[in-house]
């Protein structure tokens, strides 16, 4: 997460670094598969479900099917900084 988060807010204060748009989906879609995955795996539905929902909506981006309007990116930068955050929680649990 903290390796995906900065390239988006970069994205997000900079929309036009198109150069940082490839790596941060496909960065991104990557963690959002893990976290999906290691979810699925130690029964925490609460990251499984976001992170299933935010890995398709990055597959479509990388597909070219969706744009990465500012609203998604918006959402892309969220659902992050949830799973930044919320990764700490689980530590702490």
């Amino acid at each position: 997460v903290r390796g995906v988060l900065p390239l988006v807010q970069a994205l997000v204060l900079q929309p036009d670094q198109a150069d940082l748009l490839p790596q941060a989906i496909t960065s991104g879609f990557h963690l959002f598969q893990s976290i999906k995955r290691a979810g699925a795996f130690l029964g925490l539905a609460h990251l499984t479900a976001p992170a299933e929902a935010m890995g398709y909506l990055l597959d479509r981006v990388r597909a070219g099917v969706l744009p990465l309007t500012p609203q998604r990116l918006a959402l892309l930068a969220e659902s992050c900084t949830f799973l930044d955050q919320g990764l700490v929680l689980i530590l702490r649990e």
